[in-house]
């Protein structure tokens, strides 16, 4: 006999063997000795229905949590929105250097001026990221040389095909 190694295919055997007991074994309370444990048949139901209730509950308990993870995502927003309107209301209450501000969990600490070395740092990786996107600032833009087009035309006023080859071929 395989022992079933799913959560299914163990529910199943759990179902299928009160459904078969109920049916197939006469009831009363005759002892059975099933696995080295002496029983009654009442017993046998009342362990096997056991076992179903933990699916049972276990399934409930799961969509329980889940409709609590979706509520509380669906209120993630207004939370944030709330936590951050009321740290902004306890900094105006009690001051922007306040000693009380750590017990709500807000950093009173003015913000640490960054090393030389951390400002090269950075400012090379701008550089580099300007460089890769192909951004330029107002002045790099204002500097820039632009390409010369030239563009021959006949005595026609129409545009001469020729080495240019953004010419059209007169027609």
């Amino acid at each position: 006999m395989t022992t079933p190694n799913t959560k299914s295919s163990l529910l199943r055997r759990i179902t299928t063997l009160l459904a078969a007991w109920l049916k197939d074994i006469p009831p009363g309370n005759a002892s059975y000795v099933i696995g080295g444990v002496s029983m009654t048949g009442p017993q046998v139901v009342q362990k096997l229905q056991g076992y179903q209730q933990l699916f049972t509950d276990e399934d409930a308990a799961k969509a329980k949590s889940k409709a609590a993870q979706h509520l509380r995502e669906q209120s993630e927003p207004e939370m944030r929105d709330f936590a951050n309107a009321l740290i902004t209301f306890v900094k105006s209450e009690l001051g922007p250097r306040s000693a009380l501000l750590p017990d709500f969990g807000v950093n009173n600490k003015p913000r640490r001026k960054a090393s030389p070395e951390t400002n090269v740092v950075a400012a090379q990786k701008r550089a580099n990221s300007r460089a890769e996107h192909g951004i330029l600032g107002k002045k790099q833009r204002e500097a820039r040389v632009p390409k010369a087009r030239v563009q021959i035309l006949g005595p026609d006023g129409k545009p001469i095909g020729g080495g240019s080859g953004s010419g059209g071929s007169g027609k």
